[in-house]
């Protein structure tokens, strides 16, 4: 087997994220950076590097293929970005129902530490104390069926943290529980 010269394909974006296409062998590989594509990064440029051959690479003919698939990919990361962010609004606004239930908006992640502490401490209908976060969310699974992470893993004492990537049906559920679980507490 002849051992080519190995061409690239840079894709550039106006976030300073770049994709690189390796084709080797009639082969095309894609090596994805650091950073992905951004919210609102658009693909600009796609631009050959030249082998050192002056011979005509593979890698032109693949330059409108990766250039279309990279539309694709801002496509796709917009719509789920857009959707994560409905998730994240509609558990918000149940949290915020929840009496004496307060949580931060987050830029970027898909968790949110909803602040439970007016609740520690108070008792569960069997007149057992819910001593921290860790007891509240044992009570949650095991009476709710509900399975929540306790904030003290992660330096949240009297927090709770809450996934929003599940569907909208399984968000509104646990956090009705959730709802549930804590006005069956008693002071």
């Amino acid at each position: 087997m002849v051992n080519q010269p190995r061409q690239r394909l840079q894709v550039m974006s106006n976030t300073r994220s770049t994709m690189t296409m390796k084709v080797a062998f009639g082969m095309a590989l894609l090596v994805v950076g650091t950073t992905a594509l951004s919210t609102g990064g658009q693909a600009t440029k796609v631009e050959y590097v030249k082998p050192e051959s002056n011979e005509s690479p593979p890698g032109q003919l693949l330059a409108p293929k990766l250039e279309l698939k990279v539309a694709e990919l801002q496509t796709r990361l917009e719509a789920k970005d857009a959707e994560l962010q409905a998730k994240r609004d509609k558990a918000l606004d149940l949290l915020a129902a929840i009496p004496e239930v307060t949580c931060p908006k987050p830029g970027g992640a898909f968790y949110l530490f909803p602040c439970v502490a007016a609740y520690i401490g108070r008792s569960k209908p069997n007149g057992e104390v819910v001593k921290d976060a860790t007891q509240l969310c044992l009570y949650l699974l095991e009476e709710f069926r509900v399975a929540l992470v306790p904030g003290e893993a992660f330096g949240a004492p009297g927090c709770i943290r809450l996934s929003y990537a599940a569907t909208m049906e399984n968000i509104t559920d646990a956090i009705t529980k959730l709802g549930e679980c804590l006005k069956s507490l008693k002071a």
